[in-house]
């Protein structure tokens, strides 16, 4: 499994690289802060999944999305956010997004979820 995983927080991109990593032994986990970086790796790399915080400071994580189906690309879609509720989900939904996650709870508690709805349940049909 290729994942690309969008954050602004570089603690949080490594800690999920090595839990996802350790998870499936076939995964690899490209991380970066910087969204423009993401949205070039998406055009020429498949992955099987995005997963990208909601927050970041150049562009949030629908920003991002948006701009991807805007495209065609369909990837499988993951927001995590620390900050926003219903209105953000919604957008996220309306936008395409396979799936919202609140990072609000225990770091051990959010990766098991995270880690979850990657692996243990399809991202989509």
């Amino acid at each position: 499994m290729k994942i690309l995983l969008i954050d602004d927080d570089p603690d949080f991109l490594e800690l999920s690289k090595l839990q996802w990593e350790k998870r499936e032994e076939n995964t690899k986990v490209k991380a970066t802060t910087d969204p423009d970086e993401a949205l070039e790796l998406s055009e020429k790399k498949d992955y099987d999944v995005i997963v990208a915080d909601y927050k970041m400071p150049e562009m949030n994580g629908l920003e991002i999305l948006e701009n991807l189906r805007e495209k065609g690309d369909k990837t499988p879609f993951i927001i995590l956010t620390g900050k926003g509720g219903e209105d953000v989900a919604m957008e996220a939904l309306n936008l395409d997004a396979d799936r919202y996650i609140k990072k609000n709870m225990e770091p051990e508690k959010q990766y098991k979820e995270i880690i979850d709805t990657i692996f243990d349940k399809p991202v989509s049909s």
